[in-house]
């Protein structure tokens, strides 16, 4: 985990993978710069998880919340192994994908 960097119950880390938030006008991707990535982050803080879909690519995704607010997660395709993102657990669990379609559930490091 990032120090100094809040966290809630959830934190999801995306970093092998193309990402794109969209809401109402807004369009923000992995691309973008870090002012317009805050912001976006911070709208899907304040609203709750709908539901969450399956995406094209093996462990991509996409998490729907309220308002229309969608994430969608396309891990790259790269041969070097690299994980496509974690999910910690309230629980000190992690839940991470990649590479490929591989996907694991173990203690946080």
């Amino acid at each position: 985990m990032v120090e100094g960097v809040p966290h809630g119950q959830f934190h999801l880390w995306i970093y092998g993978s193309n990402w794109v938030i969209r809401a109402d006008d807004t369009c923000v991707n992995s691309e973008s710069d870090r002012d317009e990535i805050e912001s976006a982050a911070a709208l899907i803080s304040e609203r709750g998880l709908q539901r969450v879909c399956a995406a094209r690519r093996p462990n991509g995704f996409e998490m729907v919340f309220e308002g229309g607010l969608a994430l969608t997660v396309e891990p790259y395709e790269r041969p070097d192994g690299m994980e496509a993102w974690m999910l910690y657990m309230p629980s000190g669990e992690v839940l991470s994908a990649g590479p490929g379609d591989a996907v694991a559930w173990e203690p946080a490091p």
